[in-house]
């Protein structure tokens, strides 16, 4: 399998921590816990970022141009949701 592939299906497993975080973060801040809602907010953007930067060198070297710069634009746009959410 190609490492781009395993990087897109690992891609799957950070949207679901990235969708799940925020969540858990609002019940904490609910139940009064700041400090464990602040933790989530940081552990959900370090796992975008961990998953980001191998996935975006793998599409600097791919073969298809318009592939690259697709999966480019949808990288910055996933971290630009990723921090304001």
């Amino acid at each position: 399998m190609a490492p781009w592939k395993v990087w897109g299906l690992g891609g799957l497993v950070v949207l679901g921590v990235l969708a799940g975080l925020p969540v858990l973060a609002e019940e904490a801040w609910k139940a009064g816990h700041p400090g464990l809602a602040d933790l989530l907010g940081v552990a959900k953007l370090a796992a975008y970022w961990l998953w980001f930067v191998p996935a975006w060198k793998l599409l600097i070297v791919a073969e298809r141009r318009l592939l690259a710069n697709v999966g480019h634009a949808t990288l910055a746009a996933g971290l630009v949701i990723a921090a304001l959410t």
